[in-house]
């Protein structure tokens, strides 16, 4: 091949693949499904750490929660582990939260 097939082949093909995998399914209505689960399980992880990120704990661990369920159930183990992950942190930083404002309380009293 010269040069210039190569660079068309290039920059004809995407660069990243799809986010959400769309090209691996054959557009049958349960897999429709999956990929409408797939991405509500992908938008929760997402939202959960912007919670988390704003120091909103239980919300966040109320959305880890959920994304966790969606990609369990259409088997996205990645975003499962990431959202697990989360869910540990956001836990962590909830009660470090309690036990700071309980120490400030007994301080103040």
């Amino acid at each position: 091949k010269n040069m210039s097939e190569l660079y068309k082949e290039v920059c004809v093909r995407p660069a990243l693949p799809s986010p959400c995998g769309l090209e691996d399914y054959s557009g049958t209505a349960s897999v429709s499904h999956k990929v409408k689960m797939r991405l509500s399980g992908r938008v929760q992880k997402l939202l959960a750490d912007l919670h988390l990120l704003t120091g909103c704990y239980s919300d966040a661990v109320a959305c880890y929660v959920s994304a966790n369920e969606d990609a369990k159930a259409v088997g996205d183990t990645i975003w499962s582990a990431a959202a697990q992950e989360g869910f540990h942190t956001a836990l962590c930083l909830q009660n470090e939260v309690i036990d700071l404002s309980s120490l400030i309380l007994f301080i103040l009293l």
